[in-house]
């Protein structure tokens, strides 16, 4: 009989300690559940919880800022109303349009939710729109002449890096003649404005496709795809005609006239490679030099 009772009690010891273990778990798990939910209705981030058909079972408060709508109002949509283009992707880049026509860029997560049936998923979306913009506008920055708007030379790299060689594909390489005596005699604030005036008169001429670079100095590279020799001759004279029928008024008031030379060369006749192209249309540009300037060469 005794030892009866010693095994319960035993027993009895093992049911508390077991009790005791299960509400601790418990009280665990309330305490996890309750983080959880802190984190889920306090994030900055924009959270969806959408079921597998893609429906919409609920949302934080950042969502509704985030979309500038009111609370309840996404629960029963189908996440592609508002996400047109989502895939089954975990890390995802959208462009989407806002109610009120405002359109940013988001940065989404896609994960599985660790419950049962493994059904429900949970979408979590940043607005990186101003992070775009700034990388973009610092790569505009690095590719781009500061005075005259123009590609400059590393941005030039880049799209020739990109360009297939084609035929009927022309270089234009073109230099301001005695620049260097207007900034001499004017200053170099006037010798900017000339600048200024040549990129002006390049992109009304050429078409919005072709490649108008400053690629240093005075020099100036057009790269004009897909046109007939004799049209690229044409273009060219537009561009020279333009230029010295052009006259500029610094801040002294003094009127400038100015004119410029231009070497042409066209790939596969000129050379196998843009970059040959270029060499000979350089060569010709110097040739337009030495013949007095304000002249187009485009043979030898």
């Amino acid at each position: 009989m005794a030892a009866l009772t010693y095994r319960e009690k035993e027993l009895d010891h093992l049911n508390k300690d077991l009790e005791r273990r299960i509400n601790e778990r418990a009280l665990a798990l309330r305490s996890s559940e309750a983080k959880a939910k802190a984190l889920f209705w306090f994030a900055q981030d924009a959270i969806f919880v959408i079921s597998k058909n893609d429906e919409i079972i609920d949302c934080n408060n950042a969502a509704h800022k985030f979309f500038e709508v009111r609370n309840g109002k996404f629960i029963g949509l189908n996440i592609k109303s508002i996400i047109p283009n989502l895939n089954n992707k975990n890390q995802q880049e959208h462009h989407i349009t806002l109610e009120n026509g405002k359109n940013i860029i988001i940065d989404l997560t896609l994960a599985q939710l660790p419950n049962e049936n493994q059904k429900e998923k949970l979408i979590i979306m940043r607005d990186i729109t101003y992070k775009k913009e700034k990388m973009i506008n610092l790569e505009k920055m690095a590719t781009t002449d500061k005075l005259t708007g123009l590609l400059n030379r590393h941005g030039l790299s880049d799209i020739l890096q990109r360009t297939v060689p084609k035929p009927k594909l022309s270089t234009l390489l073109i230099d301001a003649d005695n620049f260097k005596k207007i900034n001499d005699q004017y200053g170099h604030q006037t010798g900017d404005l000339v600048l200024i005036e040549l990129a002006k008169i390049f992109q009304k001429v050429v078409r919005p496709e072709d490649i108008i670079s400053r690629i240093g100095g005075e020099e100036f590279l057009i790269i004009i795809k897909d046109t007939e020799k004799e049209n690229i001759l044409k273009i060219a004279e537009r561009i020279r005609k333009a230029t010295e029928e052009s006259i500029i008024e610094d801040l002294s008031n003094n009127k400038i006239s100015f004119t410029i030379s231009i070497g042409i060369s066209t790939l596969f006749e000129d050379g196998k490679t843009i970059e040959e192209a270029i060499s000979v249309a350089d060569k010709r540009l110097y040739q337009a030099k030495m013949n007095g300037k304000n002249r187009i060469i485009y043979d030898n």
